[in-house]
């Protein structure tokens, strides 16, 4: 299988066929020979295993590898869609800033009291 002509591993997403490189074929091939390399990082020293719920999600993607990889590729689209949109209605995501004193040459100080209020610009002399 991991041959010169091998470009990767095929995921079925929707009605489309994905392929993924995983890197250099020789490791892949070096790690992939030997069932126990994946076993063993959830194994401890005598043989009981040390992290469940680590294994069982390793097994679950490895039992399921089409299914993960529409997943996370309907979640890619639902992301960008829902960047799309609030890029479209001017949606401002930021948190807002506390108010800040500005100041020219002159001496002249200018500072936000109230943005909120939407009544326009209040100058107050001292």
């Amino acid at each position: 299988m991991f041959n010169d002509e091998f470009k990767g591993f095929e995921f079925k997403v929707g009605d489309q066929k994905m392929s993924f490189s995983p890197g250099d074929t020789v490791e892949v091939k070096k790690v992939q020979s030997d069932v126990n390399n994946f076993i063993s990082r959830y194994l401890d020293d005598q043989g009981v295993i040390k992290d469940a719920a680590g294994y069982h999600k390793a097994l679950s993607a490895a039992m399921n590898p089409d299914k993960l990889a529409e997943f996370f590729y309907e979640k890619g689209k639902a992301d960008a869609v829902g960047d799309v949109s609030r890029q479209s209605k001017n949606i401002n995501m930021d948190v807002r800033q506390t108010p800040q004193q500005l100041k020219d040459n002159s001496g002249f100080k200018i500072r936000a009291v109230d943005q909120d209020s939407g009544r326009g610009l209040k100058i107050k002399k001292r």
